[in-house]
């Protein structure tokens, strides 16, 4: 009886398995393999090739995933001991019972029983613990969220100079603040003020008389500079339009003067920079398009990338806004409500080396005296 063989040589170093509906290859080359090139190319998904004379620990087997004729079709198979780097281009599913292991024998990511999040704890009870548990010094979070330092474990904050205000007194008082208080010369423009509201609100009212910046605006400006050129420059605030979002202009950002000041205006589309340095958001009802803009001005250029980004205000209702600024000055991040709205990248940006102050100026259109309500802002940056 003649007996047909699992395996043909089908060229030097080639064999294929000639018995199987879909027959794959296995190729000995000392080459890593060309899937552009006959035996490589012929074969089929789940063929194997064996590279034998790499470097010492490295994968020397591939697998051929795809039959597109490409070198990407063949992927190396993981050994024990690889030291090259590895790169996963689909989703890495874990059962629950597995494990990465990341150092040694005691410090591992741990698969959970339901993957929500990067990084998952398990059953209620459970804690994820960062540290020398060994020496009772960790920063442990459990499953309901909360961190807790344990033992000796400290939060660093000396290496960043940050700017926090929930405002949270009882009164506003300028001097005993990080803040300087600005206002328009109509009786109804007054400075901020802390209003008795649910986590502390700092209430802006302009005045109701010609619209100017000079008369009806309200402004509040830190008295500390910030840099870009620190590195890591943010500026964030949470705020609403109350009532109404008409009639009324509001920058949310960085200038470069503390004194009272819209450092951009809108007219019919049309940006008119008043500061010579500042990037921020505006929202001008001045404007056709009454959106939120990204704006910028290095040295009385403005950036030619200023445009709407796209979101309007709603009146009561809360929006965070957030602002990232590179070191040079050139790529600045919009954020509305933690999405990626638009970057200014490429052209002036902002000075990296000039001082520039938080602020949040609001101003009226003269026909009605307009509030906002300041729920925090936060400016930070590495400190140099």
């Amino acid at each position: 009886m003649a007996i047909t063989p699992k395996w043909t040589l089908v060229s030097d170093g080639c064999w294929q398995d000639s018995s199987s509906a879909n027959p794959v290859y296995f190729i000995v080359n000392i080459e890593a393999p060309d899937g552009a090139s006959d035996p490589q190319a012929s074969a089929t998904k789940g063929s194997i090739y064996v590279r034998p004379g790499t470097t010492d620990d490295y994968s020397q087997w591939y697998m051929k995933v795809a039959d597109n004729d490409a070198d990407a079709d063949w992927q190396k198979i993981l050994v024990n001991a690889n030291e090259e780097a590895v790169t996963f281009e689909g989703a890495v599913t874990m059962g629950t019972s597995t494990r990465f292991q990341v150092r040694d024998a005691t410090l591992y990511i741990y698969s959970p029983a339901a993957s929500t999040g990067a990084i998952a704890l398990g059953a209620s009870g459970d804690v994820w613990q960062i540290g020398d548990q060994a020496s009772s010094n960790y920063v442990e979070v459990d499953f309901r969220g909360e961190a807790s330092l344990v033992g000796t474990a400290r939060f660093n904050s000396r290496n960043a100079f940050e700017i926090f205000d929930d405002f949270l007194q009882q009164t506003f008082t300028e001097a005993d603040t990080p803040w300087i208080l600005n206002s328009g010369t109509d009786p109804q423009a007054i400075d901020p003020a802390i209003t008795a509201a649910e986590c502390g609100v700092l209430l802006m009212t302009t005045g109701d008389d010609d619209g100017t910046t000079a008369v009806d605006a309200v402004q509040i400006v830190g008295h500390i500079p910030v840099q870009a050129d620190s590195s890591g420059l943010v500026f964030e605030t949470r705020l609403h339009i109350n009532t109404a979002i008409t009639n009324v202009s509001v920058f949310a950002g960085l200038t470069d003067v503390t004194t009272l000041e819209e450092p951009f205006s809108n007219a019919a589309d049309v940006l008119t920079s008043n500061a010579t340095d500042a990037a921020g958001f505006l929202y001008d009802t001045s404007a056709t398009t009454d959106e939120w803009w990204m704006v910028a001005v290095d040295g009385g250029v403005d950036d030619a990338g200023c445009a709407t980004l796209g979101t309007a205000p709603t009146a009561d209702v809360y929006q965070k806004l957030r602002m990232e600024v590179s070191a040079d000055g050139a790529t600045i991040n919009f954020y509305i409500d933690g999405t990626l709205e638009d970057t200014l990248s490429g052209d002036t940006g902002v000075s990296p080396d000039v001082n520039l102050y938080p602020t949040i100026v609001v101003c009226g259109d003269s026909t009605a005296s307009k509030t906002v309500d300041v729920d925090y802002i936060y400016v930070g940056h590495n400190r140099p």
